[in-house]
């Protein structure tokens, strides 16, 4: 058995996720998110890294407030 977890079907079994497992959002849920990536060089990942625990605040929530304050200010 390489790695596999607990409750998850071998191949040519009934498969799928085990029963009562997360499955996309939660329910009732209204909000929808979108995602993006971000690419860049070691040493500004660290910065923007850096300014976003400054700010107490994760990097990507960091991200999305200074493109909305950019875009404001225009």
């Amino acid at each position: 058995m390489r790695g596999r977890k607990a409750g998850w079907a071998e191949r040519g079994e009934k498969g799928g996720r085990p029963k009562g497992s997360f499955v996309g959002d939660k329910p009732g849920r209204k909000t929808i998110y979108k995602s993006f990536t971000v690419s860049c060089f070691p040493e500004e990942y660290e910065s923007i890294k850096a300014n976003a625990l400054e700010c107490e605040k994760s990097i990507s929530r960091y991200l999305v407030d200074l493109a909305l304050g950019e875009k404001m200010k225009k």
